[in-house]
């Protein structure tokens, strides 16, 4: 069963269009990296998931539900921007205060839960503006978490930390989709770190969703490949056609400035001998393997995701 399934999903802003047509799909206990570059759409998105913007047109269900509805909405925990918490108060101060505003009973007991699972459980008497950022962040995902929530949204938890915030809270969110099976969605710029962790993935590309895939899909299309730089894009193209007719070589991208990118298994060696008994000079023949970054760079056409 799909969490979140949305189906033409539509939000403007006069005629500008921040998200169009928009269909997403998220499986029960998925870790979803979301992914775009800024401007795509993707807090957009996320704020209309958790009820904080509207969508213009078209469907979103949660838990086969529709949107709007209150039980499916008690579901859902997000962390948009700012935690929201109150900086004159101590970690376990604000959580005391939402539970209680949420109508949760044994608030104190339930605050000390949530400390201990982010990691604040020795910090939680200490006022929130002494926390450092990832303190910050793992606080917001308590208070995310207060409820319950079968579905967690995070909008870029991963934004200022250092690398040991980075470390501690990717601890914390494969702990909470693999032991306590919440799903997560969660956008970042940082590839990297969503390659380490995601179990699927949504990539937008100006509002509508570009690609979206599982991760034993994206290994299959970020395998290794043999890189042979020539001298510009037509010696590629000259390239190609010899090794396809000395080495029976189908599986190939031609890219500009002079690159063959070599798909399926080949010795270096015979590349080499079969381009330069052919006339060509070859500048490098090197291994490679496409990661996270390469594929989203391939698919939005080579720029910068940030």
């Amino acid at each position: 069963m799909d969490v979140i399934r949305t189906a033409s999903l539509c939000k403007c802003y006069g005629r500008l269009p921040a998200v169009d047509h928009l269909e997403m799909h998220v499986p029960k206990g998925a870790l979803y990296g979301f992914i775009g570059r800024n401007g795509s759409g993707k807090s957009t998105t996320l704020k209309m998931l958790c009820g904080l913007a509207y969508p213009t047109s078209g469907e979103i269900r949660l838990f086969d539900k529709p949107v709007d509805d209150d039980l499916s909405r008690r579901r859902v925990g997000a962390l948009i921007e700012e935690t929201g918490a109150f900086p004159t108060l101590s970690g376990r101060e604000n959580l005391i205060l939402k539970a209680v505003a949420m109508g949760l009973t044994d608030e104190k007991r339930r605050a000390d839960e949530m400390l201990g699972l982010v990691g604040l459980g020795t910090a939680g008497g200490k006022k929130v503006k002494k926390y450092s950022m990832g303190m910050k962040r793992r606080l917001g995902i308590a208070l995310a978490l207060l409820g319950s929530p079968d579905l967690l949204l995070l909008d870029e938890p991963l934004n200022g930390l250092d690398p040991e915030g980075i470390l501690q809270l990717r601890a914390l969110l494969l702990r909470l989709n693999r032991e306590n099976g919440v799903t997560i969605v969660v956008s970042s710029h940082i590839l990297g770190e969503l390659e380490k962790i995601s179990t699927h993935y949504g990539i937008l590309q100006n509002g509508r969703m570009a690609a979206e895939l599982s991760a034993a899909e994206l290994q299959k299309k970020c395998r290794d490949y043999l890189l042979v730089r020539v001298n510009g894009q037509e010696g590629a193209r000259r390239a190609a056609v010899v090794l396809e007719q000395a080495l029976g070589i189908r599986e190939y991208e031609v890219l500009p400035e002079g690159e063959l990118h070599i798909l399926q298994q080949a010795d270096p060696a015979a590349v080499t001998a079969a381009l330069t008994g052919a006339g060509i000079a070859v500048q490098a023949v090197s291994l490679h393997r496409q990661e996270l970054e390469d594929y989203f760079l391939d698919l939005m056409g080579g720029q910068d995701h940030a």
